[in-house]
């Protein structure tokens, strides 16, 4: 999605982080491949905002097809 590490850890809620981050945790239940808490240091967000995040991500990707594709792309490249 165009950003770096750093920019998953920037504070605030700049929509383009906040979304590459629920995208992250969306991925990552999705996959197994790490846990929320694992994210959660690398973010330093809590669990429950970076829950929060995936949940908003795959309800935006319902309406939005952009979303939806890139989500589809990422899981599919780790698989």
């Amino acid at each position: 999605m165009g950003l770096k590490e750093k920019d998953l850890k920037a504070p605030g809620k700049y929509r383009k982080h906040s979304e590459a981050r629920g995208v992250a945790v969306w991925l990552l239940l999705e996959t197994c491949a790490a846990t929320l808490s694992e994210l959660s240091r690398v973010t330093g967000r809590n669990i429950s905002t970076l829950s929060n995040a995936a949940k908003a991500v795959q309800s935006r990707a319902i309406d939005d097809q952009v979303l939806a594709g890139v989500m589809a792309e990422l899981k599919q490249s780790l698989q």
